[in-house]
């Protein structure tokens, strides 16, 4: 078993917070809200202190729900401080999307804000071991608990949910130091280190584990301030000039609107050792091309999945066009494998799963020994994601083999849609697929003497589902004669 590391995002930040207390931490844009990192410090070692005196104890677990900001990243923090375990979700989610959640989670406690506690108070109330709701918004008795480094010590400290073609979201648990594998080589490959104050953009939902790790425990790793962006600006590459930012992590869908801002314009002033990493779904190579010659920097596209964190990816001096990367932890292990399980050799010819082991991956889901069994086996995890490598090492993304899809980068199980829509009084069948990799598309079948126009459908999905999963297309067909 490879050796924890002895610093974590917990001890690289309590470190930053003493050499460098007076560096901005956290910024919120609109002039909200700024953190230097004693001032994080001090939020930090208060909401520590308020989830202890609520009895939040280590391996319990806390659903944290709250909107792209300070307060999430600070109530991360606390909460894996206490050793608990942050159960993360967007706050865009739908009450019928929640309920699975916490039913296969069983949270002992609520972070939140008022609005989203209200909005879900039906989906909340079914849950029997709840011991404390702690909105943000509220006033909490003060209870400072001084931060303390975790060191060598390797918790479960985070939960996310994804999905697998179950229909059913499962629960993935990361270890403290699954993400100092993954942020240590991330940062490794850059050919610049990092310095006190260099800015990253934060704009991406930091929920899910590729923004979490790249937007938020890296720069707060190295000392550097992060600009975070609720409201995610139409003009991004002002707001990458207008910030110097170092670092502006982004996912595909975002790409072809950067190219418009920058294609045949004057550019505003970028800070020269700009990069633009992307991750969450498949950036098309040659659009990436456009923006490096565009923009004169360098597109970065990254590969992870919610059960490796980050794990293949290209950096300036080490990269290969159209490649999802190759990988950037020296302790893991990528593979090629066959439908046996078997390693296949480097070519274009020998296509595959890709398979990780090593320890950024997760152990398996929460509750589901069957479910990770589909995954998890031989020491590998299965993503369910097909490719092949090159002789260097690097790996190309082709596709998938289980029905799950992303769109707008963010996950979708067809499975979940389909049985969204079976619900439909006037549907007898229903079945989805996905059309240039960003258009979902249903057909449905009808019950005999019934009627539906696609809006309605639409509006329909709207109750049950998150804007993007919902169909951009409906076919609709008449009930079959006997």
């Amino acid at each position: 078993m490879t050796e924890a590391p002895r610093a974590g995002f917990i001890d690289r930040f309590l470190d930053w917070s003493e050499r460098e207390p007076n560096i901005v931490a956290i910024e919120e844009t609109e002039g909200r809200r700024s953190f230097t990192y004693a001032e994080a410090r001090s939020r930090i070692e208060e909401l520590r202190g308020q989830l202890a005196a609520a009895g939040v104890q280590p391996g319990d677990r806390v659903l944290l729900m709250l909107p792209l900001g300070a307060d999430f990243i600070l109530a991360f923090y606390a909460l894996a401080s206490l050793s608990a375990i942050a159960v993360t979700v967007s706050p865009h989610i739908t009450s019928w999307e929640l309920a699975p959640i916490l039913s296969d989670a069983q949270p002992v406690g609520l972070v939140s804000n008022d609005d989203l506690l209200t909005a879900h108070a039906d989906a909340f109330q079914p849950l029997t071991g709840l011991r404390f709701v702690f909105s943000t918004e509220r006033e909490q008795a003060a209870a400072d608990l001084p931060l303390t480094g975790i060191g060598a010590a390797n918790p479960v400290v985070s939960c996310h949910y994804t999905y697998k073609g179950f229909a059913n979201p499962v629960g993935v648990l990361h270890r403290y130091h699954d993400y100092t594998h993954s942020i240590l080589g991330m940062a490794g490959g850059l050919d610049v280190p990092f310095e006190a104050g260099d800015v990253f953009l934060g704009w991406l939902p930091i929920y899910a584990v590729y923004s979490l790790t790249m937007s938020v425990l890296m720069p707060l790793s190295y000392g550097c301030t992060l600009i975070v962006m609720e409201k995610v600006r139409s003009n991004f590459l002002q707001s990458i000039s207008d910030t110097h930012a170092r670092l502006a992590p982004m996912i595909p869908p975002m790409i072809p609107l950067l190219l418009r801002q920058c294609e045949g314009k004057p550019l505003p002033p970028l800070n020269p050792q700009l990069a633009i990493p992307t991750g969450g779904s498949y950036l098309d190579p040659a659009l990436a091309r456009r923006v490096e010659a565009a923009l004169g920097v360098p597109v970065l596209q990254g590969y992870g999945t919610t059960e490796t964190l980050p794990v293949l990816g290209n950096h300036p001096g080490n990269r290969r066009d159209g490649a999802i990367g190759k990988l950037i932890i020296g302790a893991d292990r990528a593979a090629i494998l066959d439908s046996h399980g078997q390693e296949l050799p480097p070519g274009e010819e020998n296509v595959g799963e890709i398979a990780i082991m090593g320890p950024s991956v997760a152990e398996g889901f929460l509750n589901g020994p069957q479910d990770s069994a589909h995954f998890f086996r031989d020491g590998w995890f299965h993503t369910g994601d097909l490719g092949w490598r090159d002789a260097d090492g690097y790996f190309y993304f082709l596709g998938r083999r289980i029905a799950i899809t992303k769109i707008a980068a963010q996950m979708v199980d067809l499975a979940e849609v389909e049985q969204v829509l079976a619900r439909h009084p006037a549907i007898a069948k229903a079945r989805t697929l996905v059309h240039n990799d960003e258009e979902l598309i249903a057909s449905v079948m009808l019950h005999p003497g019934r009627e539906v126009d696609s809006r309605s459908l639409r509006d329909y999905c709207r109750q049950f589902l998150s804007p993007h999963k919902i169909p951009k297309r409906f076919n609709l067909y008449p009930a079959q004669s006997a």
